[in-house]
C-alpha cells in the first residue's frame, strides 16, 4: 500500500521511522521538556475549577483499574476517558502553549492522548518524549493545511490529527495503519468552528473541544490497530504537501507560543501594553478614566463587560485589562466568580472601549497586534504599541520563567515539595521510567 501513495503522504511514514530521541536536534528535545511542563502545570491548576471538576466526574464514571490516570483522581479509567478529562485540564484555564499560523493550541489535545498510550504500553519518559514530536509535527502541519482557508476551525480539529499520531507512535503502529489512523480522523475529528461562539459572545466550558478531540485522537490509532481503514484527504495543494515533505528537517514545536497570562492569546498583546504602562507611569487603578484598545478585528469581539464564567473571562478584554490593572497580575486566582462581581473590576471595565485597526488585521494571524491608550484623572494620555507579544516564538519565554509559571500553576493543588519532584523528572525526562508518575497529585 506505501508504494501507491503520494509521496507526501510518504513523508509522514518516513519520518515516523526516524524520530529516535537520539536523532532529534537538542533544541527539539529541550522544547518538548517545555512543552510537558507548561502542559502538566495546566492540568494540575485546572483541577479546582468547575469544568475541571465536571470534566474528572465524567472519567470516573469509567473505571479501570489497569487504565491511564488522571490527576486529582484517586482511581484509574479507561484510557480514552483519561485523555479526554486530562485534554479537558490542560485548557480548561486556557493557559496551555499555541501555534500562531495554525491557529490554535496542540499541547491541550497531543500531550493527554500521548500520556494515555504511554500508560497502557508502559513505555518510558524517552518514548513519550519521541511520540510528542511526532504529534506537534504532524498535527501542526495538519493546521496549518486546515486552517488555510476562510473558516476558522478550532484546536480540537486539526489537533486530532495530532493526538493520532502521537499515540500511533507509542502503539508502533507500521506505515500503512499510520496512514489509516489519520485517515479514521479525519472522518471523526470534531467540526469545531469557534468563530460562532465568539461572535455570539456565548463561550461554551467544553470551548475548543480538546478532551474529546484528544480521545478521538487515542481511539483512531486504535482502530487502525485493529484493521479499519481510513484515508488521509487533507493535505491537498502543493503547500500542504511541501510542509509535509520537510517533516524531520523543519520542526514546527520550535514555533510554539508559550502564555504568560491564562487567557486567550488575543488578549496578551493588550495585557502586556497595559503592563508596560503602568510599570513606565505609576499610575493607579482608581486614576484610569478610559482604556482604549485599538486591535485585530477578532479580537474586538472580545468585549464582555462582566464575565459570568471562567471561560467568558479568559475572552474578555474589559475584564482582563480591569483585573490586571487592579490586582496587577492575570492568574489562575483572578479566574474566579468573586473576582468577575467585584464592583471596582466591573466599574473599570465598563471604561475599556475596543475598535478595529485595520493594519493590525492585515498582520492576523502571523502576529496579534494591539495598541492601548490609557488615560487618567490627571489629564494625561499614555500609549503603548509593542511589535511582539512575550512569549511569542520570537520573544519568547525562558526557562525559568516557564518554571516560575508551573510553581505557581501546580501549586493550586501540588505541595512544594511535589512541584520540585515533578519539575525534576520533566527535566531528566529520557531518564523517566514510568508516566505514571508525572500524574500524581500526591
Amino acid at each position: 500500500m506505501i508504494t501507491q501513495i503520494d509521496e507526501s503522504l510518504r513523508s509522514i511514514v518516513k519520518f515516523k521511522s526516524r524520530i529516535g530521541y537520539e536523532n532529534l536536534p537538542d533544541k527539539v528535545t529541550h522544547q518538548v521538556k517545555r512543552v510537558l511542563l507548561d502542559t502538566l502545570g495546566c492540568m494540575f491548576a485546572g483541577i479546582n475549577t468547575p469544568m475541571g471538576k465536571q470534566s474528572m466526574a465524567f472519567a470516573a464514571r469509567f473505571p479501570d483499574p489497569n487504565g491511564a490516570s488522571v490527576p486529582g483522581l484517586d482511581i484509574k479509567v479507561s484510557p480514552p476517558m483519561a485523555s479526554a478529562a486530562n485534554g479537558a485540564l490542560a485548557n480548561v484555564l486556557d493557559g496551555d502553549d499555541g501555534h500562531r499560523t495554525a491557529k490554535g493550541h496542540p499541547a491541550g489535545v497531543v500531550v493527554p492522548a500521548a500520556m494515555a498510550a504511554a500508560q497502557m504500553k508502559k513505555i518510558s519518559g524517552r518514548c513519550l518524549a519521541e511520540a510528542i514530536v511526532a504529534g506537534y509535527e504532524i498535527g501542526l502541519r495538519a493546521g496549518l493545511a486546515i486552517n488555510s482557508g476562510e473558516v476558522y476551525y478550532g484546536s480540537g480539529n486539526w489537533g486530532t490529527f495530532g493526538a493520532t499520531a502521537a499515540a500511533a507512535y507509542i502503539f508502533n503502529l507500521p506505515g500503512a495503519k499510520l496512514l489509516n489512523a489519520l485517515g479514521i480522523c479525519e472522518v471523526q475529528t470534531p467540526i469545531c468552528q469557534l468563530m460562532g461562539w465568539i461572535e455570539d459572545r456565548r463561550i461554551p466550558s467544553i470551548k475548543e473541544a480538546m478532551g474529546w478531540s484528544s480521545t478521538t485522537g487515542l481511539s483512531s490509532a486504535l482502530m487502525a490497530d485493529e484493521g479499519i481503514t481510513g484515508t488521509v484527504t487533507i493535505f491537498k495543494n502543493k503547500e500542504d504537501k511541501a510542509k509535509l515533505q520537510s517533516l524531520g528537517s523543519v520542526f514546527e514545536i520550535l514555533k510554539l507560543y508559550f502564555k504568560r497570562y491564562n487567557s486567550c492569546r488575543w488578549t496578551h498583546s493588550a495585557l502586556d501594553n497595559l503592563f508596560f504602562l503602568k510599570k513606565q507611569h505609576q499610575f493607579l487603578a482608581e486614576h484610569i478614566v478610559s482604556i482604549h484598545v485599538a486591535t485585530f478585528h477578532r479580537a474586538s469581539l472580545l468585549d464582555t463587560i462582566i464575565p459570568e464564567s471562567i471561560e467568558q473571562a479568559q475572552y474578555s478584554i474589559p475584564f482582563l485589562l480591569a483585573v490586571a490593572a487592579i490586582d496587577g497580575n492575570v492568574g489562575p486566582e483572578q479566574m474566579t466568580l468573586e473576582k468577575f462581581n467585584e464592583p471596582m473590576v466591573s466599574r473599570l471595565a465598563e471604561k475599556v472601549k475596543l475598535e478595529v485597526d485595520q493594519d493590525m488585521e492585515m498582520h492576523f494571524p502571523e502576529r496579534a497586534l494591539s495598541r492601548v491608550t490609557v488615560t487618567t484623572i490627571q489629564g494625561d494620555s499614555f500609549s503603548s504599541f509593542e511589535e511582539t507579544t512575550l512569549g511569542d516564538w520570537n520573544n519568547p519565554l525562558s526557562d525559568e520563567q516557564l518554571e516560575d509559571k508551573f510553581r505557581i500553576y501546580a501549586g493550586q493543588v501540588l505541595s512544594d515539595q511535589r512541584v520540585e519532584q515533578v519539575m525534576e523528572m520533566v527535566q531528566s525526562l529520557e531518564n523517566l521510567k514510568s508516566v505514571d508518575d508525572l500524574l500524581q497529585v500526591g
